[in-house]
C-alpha cells in the first residue's frame, strides 16, 4: 500500500474531535446530541453489543442515548427501556476508547438491535499547556497545540502537563470506529460522508477531562 500524510487545521471547542479527509474536500464526523426527534410518540428499547474492532467484547461501559445512560454487562451486552421514540443518537461514553456512535430509529413498542465498535485510544503528554507544543505518536500522528489553549471544568486555563488521548481511524477495517454518525447536513438533507482517514481526540490532566479553546494543527498518516 502506498504511504500518505494528511494534514488539517482544527478548531477544537469541546474535549473531543474527529478530524477527516473525504471528499468535496472533506468534512467533520460530528457525534451531534444524544436526544430522540420530535413528532413521534411512545417509547421502545434499545439493546446492543459493544466491542473492539478485532471482537473483543467490552464490559462495564458506559452507554447514553436520549438522556438515559447504562452500562455493559459482562459478555459486552447493554439494553436501554423506555427510550422515546424517534431517531436516537446512541453513544459509547467511556473514557480510553473512540465514542462509537449509532443512529438509531426508535418506534413505539418496538425493540432495535445494534452494535457498537470502538478503538482503544493511545495517550501522548504535552509538557505544558500553558507553553504549548508538538506531540507525536509513534503511528505518526501528530498535533501542535497554541500556548494557553485548554481548559478545565470550570473553563480556567491549565498550566503543566497534559494527555492527549487519540485514536487514528484510517484504514476500512476500523472506520466502524469512526467518532460520529459520518453524516453531513445540506439544506434539509443528510449526506453521507466519505473519509480517508481521522483522529479521535480528547485531553486529560489527572483524569479529569479537559475542554480546548483555539486551533491547533493535526497531521497523521493515510494509505492509498
Amino acid at each position: 500500500s502506498l504511504l500518505l500524510f494528511a494534514a488539517c487545521i482544527c478548531t477544537f471547542s469541546v474535549a473531543s474531535i474527529g478530524c477527516s479527509s473525504g471528499n468535496g474536500g472533506g468534512g467533520s464526523a460530528g457525534t451531534g446530541g444524544t436526544g430522540g426527534s420530535a413528532g413521534m410518540d411512545g417509547f421502545g428499547t434499545i439493546a446492543g453489543l459493544v466491542s473492539l474492532v478485532d471482537g473483543e467484547e467490552l464490559a462495564d461501559v458506559d452507554i447514553k442515548a436520549a438522556g438515559l445512560t447504562t452500562t455493559t454487562d459482562s459478555r459486552g451486552i447493554f439494553m436501554l427501556e423506555d427510550v422515546p421514540a424517534g431517531t436516537v443518537n446512541v453513544l459509547v461514553d467511556e473514557p480510553g476508547y473512540t465514542r462509537g456512535h449509532r443512529r438509531v430509529v426508535v418506534e413505539d413498542g418496538q425493540s432495535r438491535t445494534i452494535s457498537l465498535k470502538v478503538l482503544p485510544k493511545q495517550t501522548m503528554s504535552l509538557a505544558d499547556a500553558s507553553a504549548g507544543g508538538v506531540v507525536t505518536g509513534p503511528d505518526g500522528v501528530q498535533l501542535t497545540f497554541p500556548a494557553g489553549a485548554f481548559r478545565d471544568a470550570n473553563g480556567d486555563p491549565v498550566s503543566g502537563s497534559v494527555d492527549v488521548l487519540y485514536a487514528l481511524v484510517n484504514t476500512s477495517a476500523n472506520m466502524a470506529a469512526a467518532p460520529g454518525g459520518m453524516i453531513a447536513a445540506q439544506s434539509d438533507d443528510e449526506l453521507p460522508l466519505e473519509s480517508f482517514g481521522m483522529v479521535d481526540v480528547t485531553f486529560a490532566q489527572n483524569d479529569q477531562p479537559l475542554s480546548f479553546d483555539g486551533t491547533a494543527e493535526l497531521s497523521f498518516p493515510l494509505y492509498a
